[in-house]
């Protein structure tokens, strides 16, 4: 049996074929632009794949929010107030299930990358991890004792504030639109277009930029581990490419850490924070775990 994971981003959609014994057995990639065109693309690409392998079975969606990731609500799927230009009230679940004829299940981007990286990476045999992706934007999911928080809803991890220096504050006011400098109007890659005028790969490992993303990121790992007390904190997204970041993060969170924790994996940055083990593929891999746990409870019913 294979399953169709894809991971729904705002730059692009990852879909994979997925083979359970095998691995991943064909790959695409589409431009995210319009609702319209971007599914259309990959409802044909997917359409070509059902010929090719008969036997997929469903289709499972990391995607990109806020969303209504309520399968008994009858918005299932439905993308909420975005900053992604002609989106909000699309719904990419159910426009793949109709065009497809697969059952098809949807979740954040997020909880289904922590899900795939607690079934084959970083968080391997885990009851109790977090994600966090730090990309265009900045999100989370966490796990505890093996159910996602927040159900049937989702936390906005990457909007939490920030403690900040006041000449920091003077000197840029963050760039999310709803907050200014919460951990997203700090740390993405979209903020550090806006404060520096560069992209995120231009600029140097010693560049003034990557001391606030680390501190704002050492924040929110903080906050995380205060609150839900996870055993290990995974972080994914195209800005964790970058190896200086992985250990000025962990040197920024011992700081703030102060060595008071209520569980003694905090006390160790090297094995607490980790750099997530699937890589790029982790949404889509997660999307297909999505899917399958979708199979295992409705036996299939295309919702």
């Amino acid at each position: 049996m294979k399953i169709i994971g894809i991971d729904a981003g705002g730059t692009s959609f990852k879909v994979l074929v997925i083979d359970g014994s095998d691995g991943i057995v064909a790959r695409n990639r589409v431009a995210t632009t319009s609702p319209q065109e971007t599914l259309g693309e990959v409802a044909q690409w997917i359409d070509c794949q059902k010929s090719e392998h008969p036997d997929i079975a469903a289709i499972g969606i990391a995607s990109f929010g806020p969303i209504d990731r309520d399968p008994a609500s009858p918005d299932w799927g439905r993308i909420g107030v975005t900053t992604k230009d002609g989106w909000e009230g699309a719904n990419p679940r159910r426009a793949l299930a109709q065009s497809s004829g697969l059952p098809c299940a949807l979740e954040t981007d997020v909880n289904a990358a922590l899900l795939g990286e607690c079934e084959l990476g970083a968080g391997l045999g885990l009851s109790d991890a977090a994600y966090l992706t730090i990309g265009t934007g900045v999100g989370g999911a966490a796990l505890v004792d093996g159910a996602l928080v927040g159900a049937p809803w989702h936390g906005e991890f990457g909007h939490v504030r920030l403690r900040r220096e006041p000449s920091d504050i003077a000197a840029f006011a963050g760039s999310c639109t709803f907050h200014g400098d919460c951990v997203e109007g700090i740390a993405s890659a979209t903020a550090i277009r806006s404060r520096w005028k560069a992209q995120p790969h231009e600029l140097p490992d010693d560049h003034e930029c990557w001391v606030e993303v680390s501190s704002a990121l050492a924040q929110l790992c903080h906050a995380i581990a205060c609150l839900v007390a996870p055993q290990r904190i995974i972080l994914g997204g195209g800005l964790m490419l970058r190896d200086s970041l992985l250990a000025r993060i962990r040197s920024d969170f011992d700081a703030v850490v102060g060595g008071y924790a209520s569980r003694p994996e905090v006390l160790d940055a090297s094995t607490y924070i980790v750099r997530a083990g699937l890589g790029d593929d982790a949404g889509a891999i997660g999307g297909a775990a999505v899917a399958r746990h979708h199979l295992a409870v409705t036996g299939g019913v295309n919702a």
